[in-house]
């Protein structure tokens, strides 16, 4: 019995050396949060990550349990984010990203999760509606909420 016990824990799937890796597709964003670098900074560059630079990252994730499509920039944004969480599933973690919600249409939520989508978080500052537009500036607590 103890022998099986210890065999079931020793044929346990190894796991992959990287747990998360987060990758930045975009530093673009329609919001002006309060607490952003980018509402600091005269020199931020907007830009896209192209997808053939995004190719090249893709053999390093057959390493990585977790990758995280985000950063200061908002991935719905990116032209090409469908296809990078399509070639990340092929590569076999799991994918997602954290978004304000802005642009997130029944279409495009159906679009994402044909890709292969895993998980996705929305970013909210505040409980009421007050507290979440001024720290959120050109975001709106309801279209957040109708989006999830």
């Amino acid at each position: 019995m103890i022998a099986k016990l210890f065999a079931k824990f020793l044929s346990r799937k190894k796991k992959k050396p990287f747990s998360a890796w987060q990758i930045e597709l975009t530093t673009r964003c329609p919001l002006r949060c309060k607490m952003c670098i980018r509402t600091e900074s005269a020199d931020w560059q907007y830009q896209d990550m192209p997808l053939e630079d995004f190719k090249k990252i893709l053999p390093y994730l057959r390493d990585v349990e977790t990758v995280v499509l985000e950063g200061w920039g908002e991935s719905l944004l990116h032209k090409d984010l469908s296809e990078c969480i399509r070639l990340i599933k092929k590569e076999g973690p799991q994918v997602g990203f954290v978004t304000s919600g802005m642009g997130l249409t029944e279409n495009r939520v159906a679009e994402l999760i044909q890709a292969g989508l895993d998980f996705v978080g929305f970013s909210i500052a505040g409980t009421t509606l007050e507290t979440h537009d001024a720290i959120r500036v050109n975001s709106h607590l309801p279209e957040i909420f109708n989006a999830i």
